[in-house]
């Protein structure tokens, strides 16, 4: 929310509270404003919800406190209209004097339709949804809450609006419009997720985000390249966490809540407990969530000739040091899924005044050892099980970064956003060969630094710029190793990536713009200019020698759309965009060597070039009555 630090100003003794009319709960940050009968009086439409456009009147309005309550001004009679507003509910618009009959208790309704809710992910600054010409997609805490998934992944499936592959459990890779991994883009925070070694295979790092901490996920369907550079060809799955709420009224607000689940098909155990503290100036969160999850019952019924192939009738097991094929008791049991996470997340909010925040944020993500349940069950011409074992190690992200935002208008902008952030990745793969005595490990550990900076100016009254500048640095450190099982022994092994290191680095500038033609019709428009370098070095070429040492490569790009809505009225909108998208080659793409199957090895190519992708859509749509929309969306990429 825009303006998280507003201070209400000196109140009257009367009050307002309002409550959500399903789950007749407190709702805090709603925004209480009024309009006198007579003298100075204001009118703002009760479809909108963006404080920075009423900063003329800070004075005239309010929000609601942890306890869903906002003060009202001495000055207002009970004549006066009150209107009430919040994103995802129906806005609530009455007399003073019927709301004090009523015990000064409002009671909201969820909208069945939020089309003209905010949304942040399509430009980084909140701005009208039915503004936008990306097709946008928002799931509310509310939401997030009331499905109560096991996993972020099975959220999104949940969705209905993106598709989850999923082979086993710590699976889960997203995509959106056909584009999956690293051609779909994940941000957390304003930081950006995808990093040097994110693969065009399944990518299950999504996973490694706690649901159960998410105030919102934004949806942006399409290149999102203009905002958010290479990697956004499908489109953007813009995660936020929850923030602490600030005392408004003096007092300290302290909020928390717990709660355990356990789920019978997999014999999940969670647990998860927040705390959060907000006094005038500072506000803390913490959350701590682990999840056990054990090996999966597949379904029974189905037709036969399918199931029986994909039944866990024997598995790989070590007795006494020797490798063993076991008859599976329950062959509709899983065997070698399970496994368990933990998720820390901690979040320190200062606002020293009005016209600047500090945020400080750090999440912290860490796995037991993930079982490739797939190679798993794989088996030879005997029946006996290609591998014993087959897993990747603890999968660990960190984030810690710190976000400055700016409230105070001067020439240069009215709003600023600095975000600078610093990620740690962690994973590795190990397998070992039936019956073989070693195990290749292979580790990787990405550290990420970056930089955004995201300003937001309005010309006039009716065009807005939004412009900014991206800057990251990922560092690439791979190793391996053989190690005999029976007697410890370890030896060389060839790395995953190349052994001297890689450095994947990007620069961008961008620029987009909003015209307000008319009431009816906008025109937005953008621009970014990207560079991208990669630098990888081998020292070690005796598993694969080939006549380089290294490998380089830099890459330009401009990525850019326009788009137009229309909305003549009686519920109708129309939109027209055209959006170009591309990729540059990370990591992954153009250092990664090995041997994939046996006889084949996979070795950098100099040559690779950059993807790029242009896209048109149209999308006709029809609200009726403000409580359902019909739409038609159509593309080509």
């Amino acid at each position: 929310m825009l303006l998280v630090c507003l201070y209400s100003a000196a109140m009257g003794q009367s009050s307002i509270t309002v409550y959500d009319n399903a789950t007749l709960q407190p709702i805090s940050g709603v925004m209480v404003f009024y309009q006198a009968t007579s003298g100075d009086s204001m009118w703002v439409s009760p479809d909108s919800y963006n404080p920075g456009l009423y900063s003329t009147y800070l004075s005239k309005y309010s929000y609601t406190n942890a306890k869903g309550t906002a003060g009202i001004y001495s000055t207002v009679y009970a004549s006066d209209t009150v209107f009430i507003v919040m994103p995802g509910y129906t806005p609530f618009i009455d007399t003073y004097g019927n709301i004090v009959s009523k015990e000064n208790k409002v009671f909201l309704s969820i909208k069945t339709y939020n089309l003209g809710d905010v949304v942040v992910s399509a430009s980084r600054f909140e701005e009208n949804r039915d503004d936008v010409p990306q097709r946008t997609q928002v799931i509310s805490s509310k939401s997030i809450a009331f499905q109560s998934q096991q996993n972020t992944a099975d959220l999104l499936q949940q969705s209905g609006n993106v598709l989850v592959q999923k082979s086993q459990q710590g699976g889960g890779s997203p995509s959106i419009r056909g584009f999956e991994a690293s051609r779909v883009l994940a941000v957390v925070d304003g930081v950006r997720l995808n990093n040097a070694i994110f693969r065009a295979g399944h990518l299950q790092n999504v996973l490694r985000i706690d649901n159960t901490m998410l105030d919102k996920v934004e949806l942006v369907f399409g290149p999102g390249s203009v905002v958010y550079g290479s990697d956004a060809l499908g489109g953007v799955m813009h995660f936020y966490t929850k923030d602490p709420l600030l005392a408004t009224d003096g007092k300290p607000v302290v909020k928390g809540g717990a709660f355990v689940r356990y789920s019978t098909a997999n014999n999940e155990m969670t647990g998860h407990a927040d705390v959060s503290i907000g006094l005038k100036k500072w506000g803390f969160i913490t959350g701590f969530t682990y999840s056990k999850f054990g090996d999966l019952r597949q379904g029974a019924q189905g037709y036969d000739s399918l199931t029986s192939v994909w039944k866990r009738n024997v598995y790989a097991d070590r007795i006494n040091g020797v490798d063993t094929v076991m008859q599976n008791s329950d062959p509709n049991l899983q065997v070698g899924t399970g496994y368990s996470q933990y998720d820390i997340i901690q979040k320190v909010i200062f606002c020293p005044n009005n016209n600047f925040q500090h945020t400080l944020n750090f999440q912290f993500s860490n796995t037991s050892n993930v079982p490739r349940y797939d190679r798993l069950t794989e088996l030879n011409g005997s029946g006996v099980p290609r591998s014993s074992e087959w897993y990747y190690g603890p999968e660990q992200r960190m984030l810690l970064a710190y976000k400055f935002d700016i409230f105070k208008a001067n020439k240069a902008y009215d709003n600023g956003r600095v975000v600078l952030a610093f990620q740690d990745i962690k994973e590795s793969r190990h397998n070992r060969n039936f019956g073989a005595p070693n195990r290749t490990d292979r580790n990787e550990e990405v550290k990420v630094y970056s930089l955004n900076l995201d300003y937001q100016k309005q010309l006039g009254s009716s065009n807005e710029l939004r412009y900014g500048a991206e800057g990251t640095f990922n560092n690439v450190q791979s190793t391996a190793r053989r190690v005999n099982v029976n007697t410890g022994a370890e030896s060389a092994q060839s790395t995953r990536y190349p052994d001297g290191g890689s450095r994947f680095f990007t620069a961008a500038v961008y620029a987009t713009h909003t015209w307000e033609i008319s009431r009816k019709l906008i025109l937005n428009d953008g621009l970014r200019l990207s560079y991208v370098g990669l630098r990888s070095k081998f020292t070690d070429t005796t598993f694969f020698p080939f006549p380089f040492t290294e490998v380089s490569q830099n890459n330009t790009a401009l990525s850019g759309n326009l788009g137009l809505v229309y909305m003549p009225g009686a519920g109708f909108r129309i939109v027209g965009l055209g959006s170009t998208g591309f990729r540059s080659p990370n990591v992954d793409d153009l250092a990664k060597i090995f041997d994939s199957a046996p006889g084949t090895v996979i070795l950098p190519n100099p040559d690779l070039k950059p993807e790029s992708t242009v896209n048109a859509e149209l999308t006709i749509s029809k609200t009726f009555n403000k409580k359902f929309t019909l739409e038609a969306n159509g593309y080509y990429t």
